[in-house]
């Protein structure tokens, strides 16, 4: 719950504090989250910075080559590509939604759900067997390694049965 001027002086208030006292400790509570949210600006772009180095990042257009690329590879249509500011997410409308810098295996992942349905005639059948066998052909197409151990957790317990993934104490 967030704490706004008015319960704050409502409060204090309450607590027999002065007027003075309450909205220096609301510039206080406003100065902090001020500093939280550089240092959680400046941490995002560290990471995005390194994940742009390492080459697993794809911008709109880098995406959208891979999306074309897998369709012509895998032969199945082209999905209609969307860009948000957000993750990404395949849609029973046969789109894919990504975000504007995504990473490839996000890319990978929802082209993989998309490659599903079109195989098997369904678009919400979410993370089954099926999805995990045409990851594993999307994957294979992009010869990309892949981050298995960021998959939801019964498309790692396939991986792991077919030595994409190691176990964390073999590790």
């Amino acid at each position: 719950m967030a704490i706004t001027k008015a319960k704050l002086l409502a409060a204090y208030r309450r607590l027999g504090r002065s007027e003075e006292e309450t909205l220096q400790k609301w510039e206080n509570l406003k100065q902090g989250r001020r500093e939280s949210r550089e240092e959680r600006r400046k941490d995002r772009e560290e990471r995005l910075a390194d994940l742009a180095a390492s080459g697993e990042l794809a911008d709109a257009t880098h995406a959208e080559t891979m999306v074309r690329f897998l369709s012509d590879r895998l032969c199945t249509r082209m999905p209609r590509l969307r860009f948000n500011g957000r993750g990404g997410g395949y849609y029973a409308d046969g789109s894919i939604c990504l975000s504007k810098v995504s990473r490839k295996s996000t890319v990978a992942h929802e082209f993989a759900h998309h490659l599903d349905a079109s195989l098997n005639g369904h678009s919400r059948e979410g993370h089954s067997r099926s999805f995990y066998s045409n990851l594993k052909r999307v994957v294979e197409a992009l010869g990309m390694d892949y981050p298995w151990d960021r998959e939801y957790l019964q498309v790692q317990r396939w991986a792991r049965q077919d030595g994409l993934l190691k176990d964390r104490e073999a590790a």
